[in-house]
């Protein structure tokens, strides 16, 4: 009759544990407003049992006893519900079924002044099972009262026509379990929502952390090794060597740090200038497009043409041993093809794994030809 639910803390009672150390949420604390305001709607339905009330007993003493028992019911009713998230989450049970048992108990107080309308209020005991109990107990105990209350109604009230008796007993209860179980299936279906896109978040900032990362770490490597060999023959050379080296750390660093942060992607236009540095460094001859008329010739699938290129150009500069690597980028094409040693039979990486999974997702297709000796082209196209 929320429409809302708070699954309770797994690990509230265990010892050793944050919530075990926090102070347990009592009778009295703060109510959850929203949570009271959709449960206060149903509070329409006492009208029943009030309209009785009044058009039954002329006798001011009983219909005040009567008055006075609805409203100390309709206050424990809106209370609970503003008390139960918190009783929920901090593992309350003990109060959680305290409350639905002096609900019970009011609903039978009306008994003796009402007869078979009392229990119109069961769907109201109901609601204060089924909402705030996770499903594996609301379902079965919500079920169940609500059966025991339907056959005492009918008992009870011999006279009162059964399809009314049922109506306001068991299909109200009926309802309120069903609109109960969906509102459960509708959370843990966005729950798994949420968990599912944080994965994806999480795998989307390892993939990229690897791409900028391997790519500035294959070329400090390089400029490192190169460096070295001149420390001895041109020490000048070798310094100016390890400031780029610094500058380049201090550059990637920045990257990981800002692709963990904002899930930064660089442009192509960048990735096509830092493959012409890093293919430069390594000693190969590029022949790449204008970075600045590259990515209007990318289009839509620049970001992702960006990414390609960066894994590609790293699996050049590590691996292919070549002389010279030739990068176009034309409307829904990318292709990185290098005069290297070529793959022959080797598996995926990691990285270029991530990348055809990653073009696959966007509508395109990675195609690698390579032949041992006769280089690798790396080609995407996309749909």
């Amino acid at each position: 009759m929320t429409g809302e639910r708070t699954a309770p803390a797994a690990d509230a009672d265990r010892p050793g544990t944050a919530s075990a150390s926090a102070a347990r949420p009592g009778i009295r604390g703060p109510l959850h407003l929203p949570v009271m305001g959709m449960a206060g709607i149903w509070l329409l339905y006492v009208a029943f049992p009030l309209i009785a009330l009044f058009t039954t007993y002329p006798d001011p003493a009983r219909r005040g006893i009567g008055l006075a028992i609805l409203t100390v019911f309709a206050v424990v009713y809106l209370l609970g519900f503003g008390r139960s998230p918190h009783w929920a989450e901090g593992n309350r049970r003990d109060l959680l079924w305290l409350w639905t048992a002096l609900l019970t108990a009011l609903m039978i107080a009306l008994y003796p002044l009402l007869f078979a309308i009392a229990f119109s209020l069961l769907t109201f005991v109901v609601a204060s099972i089924a909402f705030p109990h996770p499903p594996r107990i609301a379902l079965p105990v919500g079920g169940a009262v609500a059966l025991v209350g339907t056959a005492a109604a009918l008992l009870l009230a011999p006279e009162m026509p059964k399809p009314a008796v049922l109506g306001f007993t068991l299909a109200g209860s009926a309802f309120v379990l069903i609109t109960a179980a969906m509102t459960a299936r509708m959370e843990a279906e966005a729950e798994l929502r949420h968990q599912l896109a944080t994965a994806q978040d999480r795998e989307r900032i390892a993939r990229d952390v690897h791409d900028v990362l391997g790519h500035s770490l294959t070329v400090i490597n390089l400029k490192a090794e190169l460096a070295s060999r001149l420390v001895a023959a041109d020490p000048s050379a070798a310094q100016a060597e390890m400031q780029q080296v610094a500058e380049l750390s201090r550059e990637a660093l920045a990257q990981a740090r800002t692709t963990v942060m904002r899930g930064r992607e660089s442009s192509l236009s960048e990735e096509l200038a830092a493959a012409q540095r890093a293919l430069t460094a390594a000693g190969v001859a590029v022949d790449a497009p204008d970075p600045s008329a590259a990515e209007p010739a990318a289009g839509r699938d620049a970001d992702l043409f960006a990414a390609v290129l960066r894994e590609a150009v790293t699996n050049t500069v590590r691996h292919a041993e070549a002389s010279r690597c030739t990068i176009t980028v034309a409307p829904g094409r990318l292709q990185v093809v290098d005069d290297g040693r070529g793959r022959g039979e080797a598996a995926d990486g990691n990285g270029l794994r991530g990348l055809r999974r990653r073009v696959t997702e966007a509508g395109g297709r990675v195609t690698v030809e390579s032949a041992p000796g006769e280089g690798t082209a790396v080609t995407v196209r996309m749909r």
